[in-house]
């Protein structure tokens, strides 16, 4: 059985919050996995999010390990954006323009930001994923067969080399899922899709500075 979503499972850490408000803020499921230093030196707001149970809260539904030395996938997206929406962006978003918040995350935290942005009352316009999980089993059906929320702002970043070596798994067709789900998105949105040569989760700094350069004013 899976445990019921609470507040205590989500680590947050905010970065150049003396910054004025109206500065961009960058909402970062597993931001963890970036280089603080880096980020510290940018004229940006940061919220970097992350929780042991990642594999719980990023899944936008349950499915079964793919992998004998991980856990199921507990899909328990929805009680995820149900915490951020009550508890945390209300103190974290407060006083932000919010034409300059984006939400978005690495690899699962990718996959929930894209996920969210479909159905979630986020007063939130921009979304963005790097190393988006959208291998996930049954993602790219889901957004196919539900309604989407429109005029939004998406940026998407994958590595031509994700999933090569799992030629057995789902994580084989990461990047043409990824090319997928970004023309899908394109319907009454903008899409901002960069590819490179990387493997998943190789170089993540530098690949989040090279996908912000892309943010539209």
């Amino acid at each position: 059985m899976v445990t019921k979503v609470a507040l205590e499972d989500i680590h947050t850490e905010k970065l150049n919050y003396n910054l004025p408000s109206s500065a961009p803020l960058f909402v970062i499921n597993d931001g963890c996995l970036l280089e603080k230093e880096t980020l510290s030196a940018l004229p940006y707001r940061f919220l970097l999010l992350s929780s042991k149970r990642r594999l719980d809260l990023y899944t936008p539904f349950a499915h079964e390990a793919i992998n004998k030395k991980f856990d199921p996938f507990g899909g328990q997206g929805k009680e995820y954006i149900d915490i951020l929406e009550k508890e945390i962006f209300p103190l974290c978003l407060e006083g932000a323009d919010l034409d300059k918040v984006y939400y978005g995350g690495i690899s699962l935290g990718g996959l929930h930001a894209i996920y969210a942005s479909t159905f979630a009352s986020f007063p939130i316009k921009n979304y963005f994923s790097i190393c988006g999980s959208f291998w996930f089993p049954g993602f790219v059906s889901y957004l196919k067969e539900h309604n989407r929320k429109e005029n939004l702002s998406y940026y998407l970043l994958n590595g031509k080399k994700e999933g090569v070596k799992h030629q057995d798994s789902p994580l084989y067709f990461a990047y043409p899922l990824a090319i997928e789900v970004s023309d899908i998105l394109k319907e009454g949105n903008r899409v901002t899709f960069l590819s490179d040569n990387y493997s998943h989760h190789d170089h993540l700094t530098q690949r989040f500075l090279s996908l912000i350069k892309e943010r539209k004013p």
